[in-house]
């Protein structure tokens, strides 16, 4: 879970905030509407991390690394999922996105 306020906002009145959850039963949003908070659910699918290279397993880098080339290599770059979870959080705050499922666009979901 990642929360979001405005840093005009921490000191003092009111923060406008936004909850980043990749999972949720819709629990959060009923618990937090009422204090003006926005539950975002954000499901990425494959991303170009990191994670990747921390397996010492050669099996799981090469199925990995096949299965990417049969996309033609494309698959979401952490600067757009981050674009996504911006454009959620700019929205005004009587708008709330309840859900964002990010895939590059030949990545069967």
């Amino acid at each position: 879970m990642i929360r979001l306020r405005h840093a005009s906002q921490i000191e003092g009145g009111e923060a406008n905030e936004i909850i980043l959850l990749n999972s949720h039963d819709g629990t959060s949003s009923h618990q937090v509407s009422p204090h003006n908070v926005r539950v975002v659910l954000i499901a990425p699918a494959a991303c170009n991390t990191e994670l990747q290279t921390i397996t010492t397993n050669e099996s799981i880098k090469e199925g990995f690394a096949a299965w990417k080339e049969s996309l033609g290599g494309v698959i979401l770059q952490p600067q757009e999922v981050a674009q996504a979870i911006r454009f959620a959080y700019e929205m005004p705050q009587n708008v709330c996105i309840r859900e964002l499922m990010l895939a590059s666009t030949n990545q069967p979901v």
